[in-house]
């Protein structure tokens, strides 16, 4: 594998200027400029307040079937929130992650969202084709509906500026609950303790305040979020099967452990180099990842060990191990939600192995 060229190597020396340095190619390929986030902050503002404006009344109408005459009254926006990669600037160059998290009033429960997500979709589907037409919205030129899951929106949104300027804007519209703002995380966790995994899986979108506020919190130096934006990149162009999220939990989990190895020797300077490589070497053995964080909850509250007695044989023994995250391996929980497992599955975790192995052989030769 030492002898050959990647097509990370071949990318990234073909293009480097002279002898620049990995901070200086970060500076010029990987962050984004500042025209991009221009772009992608007026396209979203529009965005937002479009929704604010038109979706308690298209919301209304959708559930005047389902909902009675006072609840259909309290339907209305709360707040959106921006994040993904763009709200907790980790975006990478051309590379917009925008999540935008629409908290709804008027819905009771978690579980009542779950059953009414369907018709709320719905009806952000319509909102946005009828964006795209509206001529008073001349901004908006086109839509693209890329994916509908469960619980998100997935759509690619043309734009066109005064001047004349076209760009393209990836975002995911994830109806919610502001849960946090009224109930603690523990008895959130208790609450989906109680629910099944169908229903925990609509949790997640409506713990986003909690996971943005960790990624913020846990990425000073401005370093750490140019090594995340870094493995970004790396991600992209080799197409290695991480999640955007899971390169953030995983730089800011090595970050830990590297500051608390030196913290007997004060040392606290964030040495990129120094950090890629051990973000690396931890992917080399994806396939038995680990990692837990405990700011939030324990989780050996919400599930048993992996290999344990209960967790084998635990329908025989009559238990139900409640966080089936933890029962095999890989695993990395995210620190907001402890029945959410951000890892890849064993199968693309062999494939991560591969690619971090690889890049590491040809580490004297790409960054020398």
């Amino acid at each position: 594998m030492g002898q050959g060229r990647s097509k990370f190597e071949n990318y990234f020396l073909s293009d480097r200027e002279g002898r620049e340095n990995i901070y200086q190619y970060i500076d010029r390929k990987v962050q984004p400029d500042s025209f991009y986030l221009c772009m992608c902050s007026q396209t979203v503002d529009k965005v937002v307040q479009y929704l604010y404006t038109n979706l308690a009344d298209e919301l209304k109408n959708a559930l005047s079937w389902t909902l009675g005459s006072s609840q259909l009254k309290q339907i209305n926006v709360k707040e959106i929130l921006k994040s993904g990669s763009l709200g907790k600037s980790t975006a990478v160059k051309e590379k917009s992650d925008i999540d935008l998290i629409i908290f709804l009033n008027g819905i009771s429960s978690v579980k009542e969202l779950s059953q009414l997500m369907p018709k709320i979709l719905s009806s952000l589907k319509k909102l946005m084709e009828r964006l795209v037409h509206d001529r008073s919205m001349r901004w908006a030129s086109g839509l693209e509906i890329t994916r509908t899951t469960n619980f998100s929106l997935g759509l690619v949104l043309h734009t066109v500026n005064d001047d004349g300027t076209k760009f393209d804007c990836e975002m995911d519209l994830l109806p919610a609950l502001d849960i946090t703002a009224s109930k603690s995380l523990l008895d959130i966790y208790s609450e989906m303790e109680q629910s099944d995994e169908d229903l925990r899986r609509y949790y997640s979108a409506c713990l986003s305040r909690v996971q943005k506020k960790f990624v913020n919190d846990n990425t000073q130096p401005a370093k750490v979020k140019n090594l995340i934006r870094f493995i970004k990149f790396w991600v992209k162009v080799e197409q290695v099967p991480l999640r955007s999220y899971f390169v953030e939990l995983l730089v800011i989990y090595n970050n830990r452990q590297h500051n608390r190895k030196h913290l007997l020797t004060c040392h606290v300077d964030f040495k990129i180099y120094d950090h890629l490589k051990e973000c690396l070497r931890i992917l080399t053995n994806c396939e038995t990842l680990k990692i837990t964080f405990s700011d939030n909850y324990d989780y050996s509250n919400y599930g048993k060990p992996p290999f344990s007695l209960i967790g084998v044989f635990g329908t025989l023994l009559g238990y139900s191990p409640a966080n089936t995250n933890v029962q095999t391996v890989p695993y990395l929980l995210d620190p907001a939600n402890p029945y959410m497992n951000v890892a890849p599955s064993p199968e693309k975790s062999r494939i991560v192995s591969q690619k971090a192995q690889e890049l590491l052989d040809n580490w004297d030769r790409i960054f020398s």
